[in-house]
């Protein structure tokens, strides 16, 4: 399986899964609710403050 993300690297886990909802101009506490869910259904709420850099590829 093929691993690319297109995430930025610069930005933290939920700052990137919070990116489109920023670009969209939704209120900040919308934005950070959203992508933390969004985070937690795919397992990583652990990882919220990494950077892409810091997670596996395993």
């Amino acid at each position: 399986m093929f691993q690319d993300f297109k995430l930025i690297d610069r930005m933290t886990v939920v700052e990137n899964a919070a990116f489109v909802l920023r670009v969209m101009g939704a209120d900040e506490t919308v934005q950070q609710r959203r992508a933390e869910q969004a985070l937690k259904w795919v397992g990583l709420e652990d990882r919220l403050d990494a950077y892409p850099s810091e997670l596996s590829a395993g």
